[in-house]
């Protein structure tokens, strides 16, 4: 009875000693590497722990309060999808081979972040490998388009590797162990097959850039962008583009949405352009329409939404492209389209590429290479026969433009026999019309004789003309004050003096005057109604009536010297049967006090400009003219402003030419703020330079263009 009851004691002591192993070898599988077997997939043989815990240590992970929250993954391919949480994943390895070194490998190359852990022996720690497509590609232990690890079991038989992966991307671990040897010659061949795969659709590129220049037609454009989305979405959803182009984390993110939607975009252009969808099915083409404005709005996010978010948008429609796709080209194949069966062809390869790929992801099939990089494979074929596609229907036109030549060298040939005859009757007629004509030319050379008599007549009263307007001309300069005048009495200014015609509506007069022991400056610049002859006959009537108030009258007043102007500007454009002429003039009188250098301004529709320590000043003038019209309720006022002028003041009278004038490259007016501006820029310059300044503007702005108006501005530099 002892000896059972010892023996029942030990049984529960092994069983409790045991019970915990069976548990723990449940919970966490052993992948036992032997010198039979050179790659080993471990979806089924590993543990993921999924937590929001960004802060977690590879020491707390290891811990045995973490053990329990491994769980056992039931998936050949563990998928997750987009998440924003962190998978840690175990892996326990048992080397029973006589290597000691051997490679983890992680293939899928667009995880964002990914830490690998091992323990060191030597230095009793945990050590950490840190990579991912958001880190330099010169992280990874081993240059590879996937992540690959190299496992170490010199020190120790059985080891614990950890696995932290998180990012935008969509969570999977398609985990396998490989010896090392094997691994380098399976990654050669891959690399060979995808250079072989991309050297096609690069060749397939480059001729239809040929083709496209060659023959103009859009489908190719169209054709050679789909091409370009191809290689920019699977040489980066291959990892390719990460190892041999681009580093940055942001065009890594960027390039995959990019390159899908360009192929998208591409690709219905193509369609809609190539089957001609409108032609054979309304509805089919809307749709297309709006997957194709869709893809170039998913285009444009692809560059500022994040990347989980655009590349799930986009997900819907890619799915959903295909099936469009294929229904345009079996409906247009059924209503005559041959060239369409190719193209029906390539998007059902195509389709039939994604749902392979859906079914290996997610473990319903298990396969080999060219199963793992379907959706690569069925693109390139879909590439290749929608080239074929292209070329058929080029064949095709080629043979109709062929059947209708034939048919236009019969019909030429047909017509050539009824036009003979034709030809034989309308020879007689032209004969007859051949007289009618000869006729009609002697007609016109008399007609001719009497019009160049009349264009010499005209021509010498053109130039009887011109004379007389030049003569006008030298009047109306004789009556400006002469350049030198002005130096005298201003001897830093300048006058820009440009008429639209040869005889100028604007005008300036210049004088002296001593009044009550004081001697006065006065400069008046005046605008008159119009341009050309009636312009001058109104400058010569305002300058001659201008020196006689100046001179007669007994003031310096702006303000009386302009109601004066006004006056007799009015009387005397009164006609004879009591009918006003409603012309008249915008006019600046500036009066200069010589012993105090005070000036006195007053104007009619027209400003003093004067810029004073680098500051732009305006002084308005009324908004009445000089004569013109009677239509104002309130009678006319002109208000006098005083300025105590000082060394350095730059003073400004001018027209609105300038400014009116309409050029630049828009044609649109040079503007009054635009005219100030320039006046400000160029104040500090000596008046020669101001006035080449200003004419050269003034070229430059109108161009080609004809000039609007008469100008003229005068510019004073008080000493």
């Amino acid at each position: 009875m002892i000896i059972i009851h010892q023996a029942f004691r030990r049984s529960l002591f092994l069983f409790g000693i045991l019970f915990p192993c069976i548990v723990l070898a449940q919970s966490n599988p052993t992948i036992e590497l032997s010198d039979g077997q050179l790659d080993y997939s471990i979806g089924t043989q590993m543990s993921v722990f999924e937590t929001s815990n960004e802060n977690l240590t590879i020491d707390q992970i290891t811990s045995a309060t973490y053990d329990t929250s491994f769980k056992v993954s039931r998936q050949k391919l563990f998928i997750k999808g987009h998440s924003a949480n962190y998978f840690w994943v175990k892996i326990k390895v048992q080397n029973k081979s006589t290597l000691d070194k051997w490679l983890l490998e992680l293939a899928y190359p667009t995880l964002d972040y990914v830490d690998f852990y091992f323990y060191n022996g030597e230095k009793k720690q945990w050590q950490t490998v840190q990579t991912g497509d958001f880190r330099p590609f010169d992280n990874r232990p081993i240059h590879n388009r996937h992540y690959v690890f190299p496992l170490d079991f010199s020190q120790n038989k059985t080891q614990y590797f950890y696995l932290k992966v998180w990012g935008d991307s969509t969570i999977q671990l398609p985990l396998a162990i490989y010896s090392p040897d094997y691994y380098f010659q399976k990654a050669s061949r891959s690399d060979v097959v995808h250079g072989l795969l991309f050297g096609v659709l690069c060749l397939i590129l480059a001729h239809s850039i040929f083709l496209y220049f060659s023959l103009k037609d859009l489908s190719y454009l169209y054709y050679v962008v789909f091409i370009i989305g191809s290689l920019l979405y699977f040489s980066a959803e291959s990892g390719y583009s990460f190892q041999y182009l681009w580093t940055g984390a942001y065009w890594v993110n960027r390039v995959l949405p990019v390159g899908l939607t360009t192929m998208m975009i591409g690709g219905i252009a193509f369609a809609i352009r190539f089957l001609e969808i409108k032609k054979y099915q309304t509805i089919l083409w809307r749709i297309a329409q709006v997957l194709l404005v869709l893809s170039a709005v998913y285009l444009v996010l692809s560059f500022f939404l994040r990347f989980k978010f655009i590349i799930q948008l986009i997900g819907y429609t890619v799915v959903f492209t295909p099936l469009i796709m294929i229904s345009s080209g079996i409906i247009s194949w059924r209503k005559g389209h041959l060239a369409a069966r190719y193209f029906t062809i390539a998007w059902v390869v195509y389709l039939t590429g994604i749902v392979l790929q859906f079914l290996r992801d997610f473990g319903f099939i298990s396969g080999n290479y060219v199963l793992t990089n379907t959706t690569e494979f069925a693109a390139a074929i879909e590439i290749m026969l929608l080239s074929m596609a292209l070329g058929d229907k080029y064949n095709i036109f080629k043979k109709e433009k062929e059947g209708l030549a034939t048919e236009m060298i019969k019909l030429k040939e047909e017509e050539g026999q009824r036009l003979e005859g034709r030809i034989q009757e309308r020879t007689a007629k032209l004969v007859e019309t051949n007289e009618m004509l000869n006729q009609t030319v002697d007609e016109l050379d008399s007609t001719n004789d009497r019009l160049n008599r009349i264009n010499i007549t005209l021509g010498k009263k053109n130039a009887d003309i011109t004379e007389s307007i030049q003569y006008a001309q030298f009047i109306q300069s004789s009556l400006l004050p002469s350049t030198q005048k002005l130096t005298n009495d201003f001897a830093n200014s300048f006058v820009l003096f440009c008429p639209k015609d040869i005889v100028s509506g604007d005008f300036y007069w210049l004088g002296t005057k001593s009044w009550e022991g004081e001697s006065y400056k006065l400069l008046i610049l005046a605008d008159c109604t119009g341009h050309g002859v009636p312009g001058a006959f109104m400058t010569i009537l305002a300058s001659s009536l201008i020196h006689e108030i100046i001179q007669y009258q007994d003031t310096v007043d702006p303000s009386t010297i302009l109601h004066s102007l006004d006056k007799k500007i009015s009387e005397t454009l009164q006609t004879q049967s009591n009918t006003r002429i409603h012309d008249g003039m915008d006019l600046s009188l500036i009066v200069i006090r010589e012993s105090d250098q005070k000036l006195t301004f007053a104007g009619a529709k027209a400003p003093l400009y004067y810029v004073r320590d680098g500051v732009f000043h305006q002084i308005k003038g009324s908004i009445f003219p000089i004569g013109g019209s009677n239509q104002y309720k309130k009678p006319k006022s002109f208000q006098a402003h005083e300025l105590q002028l000082s060394s350095g003041d730059m003073l400004y009278l001018t027209s609105d030419g300038f400014q009116d004038q309409f050029g630049g490259p828009e044609g649109r007016k040079y503007l009054k703020k635009h005219f100030r501006n320039f006046l400000l820029k160029i104040s500090q310059l000596p008046s020669a330079q101001q006035h080449n300044y200003l004419h050269r503007e003034f070229r430059q702005w109108k161009g080609s263009n004809k000039q609007t108006d008469d100008i003229t501005i005068i510019g004073i530099k008080i000493d």
